[in-house]
């Protein structure tokens, strides 16, 4: 196990060096203000988890000073952001005000890639003899000699005049534009074509590929945004493609204009097919209830570029089947949503009525192209807002961790895997900026009934064990969701869970759903009795735990007493127990003060020995030196091993202050070389 400098670790991590120590001595670590004193990888992780939240606790240093500590920990932690929390921002900021988003779910986007070979005609200016020699023949057929004649080249005597006018026919014969031999010339009907327009065309093969998009149909440009997407094969074997070479034209004109843009005179004249394949990627689709008019939209996101596809929402908004099936599968699979017959309380419909009156005023704003009013009106409304259905509240939340909180409660009657795997990361930066997270869930009120996944249970259970700011409990059976935000240098935040209702139209009709939602709640004085309530069972957890923990030891003592021992006795209660001390709760006070005097006594009664035996065999070798002069490093560990007994076993300096005291004189007098 490799190790590093305690001072040097101290100084990069910007941790005050005094309160470090001290708190790594309190929780069984001995170390000393040293510039040798080193610290193990083991020590460094117990540090970086927990001493952020000892700072918190104790108050040690000014409300400046532990601020800028805490800043400069959030820096250094940064959080992977969860796909899923990414899909929701992006949604967030495409959204209208009398929009709300509903839930979202991956899709695999489908589209087909053809490769052909095609030949394309391509034009070619003529030169001054092509353009003269088609000009004469448009007229009347002409000899070869005749028309050298006419351009004054000697076509019978001159070989070089002949070979001129000869690499010319030749060209146009190879072209298809003239007919007949040197006594007759003529134009073909092409020739007469390429002599009208002034141009002849070249023929040559190239090959191309098509996009075809199978699951938005789009039939203009599919290709700008498919290529885009990080997309697998699919094994399904393509023997043809259902286009016609028109259609492939009209595809190539945006797809492949090198070879066929009318435009400018590049057209295709045929196609092979020479291989076709099918692609998937996947996609994130997100439903949003515009609660003015009670419709659907569909915005979809690709994870590999980060951001919403304009062009692929606008095609999936157009697959009405796709759309209302991929719905059905959402409400179907989420716990957040469900069919109703309950219709909109009369708080949600004005709620409702003023958004959209806010978002008339935001159109009009932007008819105006008045963009800073618009944004005003928008950021007044987010400020203002205090409804956040499940998916919303997940950025309210994700606010939340990026601020330095003192505690956070997340009171749930189940615990699902889903939610915790999200949000874990968040809670290890609070944990690790100091924050004290309680998570509470509430007993089953039938024997077959799990209120916590297992994985959900081992991801906490690793918390708990890992930082001692980290508690978790369950409470006497419940169903209302709450979160509690708390901070000594601002106002403590409720946020409580309820239900909303969609409305939206099927068919001829319409649907209604009822989804969990958090409202922000002021903080009461009930709320504060809750709250009392709920430190006051977690406290019971707690405190009996560290009691039972302390008993057991006390009932498997080991012969001969241990180190290890100790330090279990030593750091029962130390920061687990901080939170319910001194509150208002003397039944607790009571109890940590017994088992404070209980532990101090067992110290007493089992450090003893351990410290005999090492005062013995320290004070047996000082003696045994003591008219002998020895190096001066010899001395010096002598000191320090002095030094780590009165500090490992501060507790029993006074008992033995005398013996100490002889002990101290004896090494400095030691005797050394020069």
């Amino acid at each position: 196990m490799s190790t590093v400098k305690l001072s040097k670790f101290a100084l990069e991590q910007n941790y005050p060096i005094s309160e470090l120590i001290t708190f790594m001595n309190q929780n069984g670590y001995s170390k000393k203000e040293d510039t040798s004193e080193i610290i193990s990888e083991q020590e460094i992780e117990f540090v970086k988890n927990n001493f952020n939240s000892y700072l918190n606790q104790t108050g040690i240093g000014s409300e400046n000073d532990k601020n800028n500590f805490i800043d400069g920990i959030t820096k250094k932690e940064s959080v992977d952001t969860p796909v899923q929390l990414k899909v929701i921002e992006a949604a967030n900021k495409e959204k209208l005000l009398i929009e709300r988003i509903v839930g979202f779910t991956d899709f695999e986007w489908e589209f087909l890639i053809a490769k052909y070979n095609g030949t394309v005609s391509q034009p070619v200016p003529f030169t001054i003899f092509d353009e003269v020699i088609c000009d004469l023949l448009l007229v009347e057929n002409l000899s070869k000699n005749k028309l050298g004649k006419i351009l004054g080249l000697n076509t019978v005597d001159n070989p070089a005049e002949n070979d001129v006018i000869e690499k010319s026919l030749q060209s146009l014969r190879n072209e298809d534009m003239i007919a007949g031999d040197d006594n007759a010339l003529s134009l073909t009907e092409t020739g007469k074509e390429y002599a009208k327009n002034g141009v002849k065309y070249s023929f040559f093969n190239r090959d191309f590929s098509i996009y075809f998009d199978l699951t938005g149909r789009n039939i203009l440009n599919p290709k700008v945004e498919l290529k885009k997407l990080k997309s697998e094969k699919l094994q399904d074997e393509v023997k043809q493609v259902p286009a016609t070479l028109e259609q492939i034209k009209q595809f190539a004109i945006l797809q492949a204009p090198e070879v066929h843009f009318p435009d400018k005179k590049y057209l295709l004249q045929d196609a092979s097919l020479l291989k076709a394949q099918k692609y998937k990627a996947k996609v994130w689709v997100i439903f949003l209830e515009n609660f003015k008019d009670s419709s659907l939209r569909v915005l979809v996101f690709d994870e590999s570029q980060g951001k919403i596809i304009d062009q692929l929402s606008e095609d999936l908004n157009k697959r009405e089947a796709i759309k209302n099936q991929l719905f059905e599968s959402l409400i179907l699979a989420s716990d957040e949503l469900e069919i109703t017959d309950e219709k909109k309380t009369k708080e949600q419909i004005e709620e409702e009525q003023l958004l959209i009156e806010k978002q008339t005023l935001i159109d009009s704003a932007i008819q105006s192209n008045d963009i800073h009013g618009a944004e005003k009106i928008k950021e007044e409304i987010k400020n203002q807002k205090r409804n956040f259905n499940t998916v919303e509240f997940e950025l309210e939340l994700k606010k939340i961790f990026d601020k330095n909180n003192n505690e956070l409660w997340f009171i749930s009657p189940w615990l699902k895997y889903g939610a915790i795997r999200y949000r874990i990361n968040y809670f290890e930066k609070q944990l690790k900026q100091g924050a004290k997270i309680f998570i509470g869930y509430s007993e089953p009120e039938r024997q077959d009934a799990v209120m916590v996944d297992p994985r959900a249970g081992e991801l906490l259970a690793n918390l708990e064990k890992k930082y001692s700011n980290f508690y978790i409990h369950h409470l006497p059976p419940f169903h209302i969701k709450n979160v509690w935000i708390r901070n000594t240098d601002s106002e403590n935040t409720l946020y409580m869970g309820s239900f909303n209702i969609l409305s939206y139209h099927v068919d001829k009709g319409s649907r209604n759903i009822r989804q969990e939602q958090m409202m922000k709640l002021q903080w009461d004085p009930e709320t504060e009795e809750m709250h009392k309530d709920f430190v006051h069972k977690f406290g019971g957890k707690y405190i009996t735990r560290e009691c039972e923990k302390f008993n057991s030891l006390q009932q498997a003592v080991p012969n001969p007493i241990t180190k290890e021992f100790l330090l279990k006795i030593k750091t029962i209660d130390h920061l687990k127990l901080n939170p319910f001390r001194n509150i208002g709760f003397e039944e607790f006070d009571s109890i940590l003060d017994v088992l404070e005097t209980k532990k101090t006594e067992a110290l007493n009664v089992f450090g003893k020995q351990v410290f005999l035996e090492e005062f013995g065999n320290l004070k047996l070798n000082v003696d045994k030196l003591y008219n002998v002069k020895i190096n001066k490093s010899t001395k010096k560990g002598y000191v320090e091993s002095f030094e780590n007994l009165i500090e490992e076993f501060d507790y029993l300096k006074e008992e033995f202050n005398m013996e100490l005291s002889d002990l101290f004189q004896k090494i400095n007098k030691l005797k050394t070389l020069n």
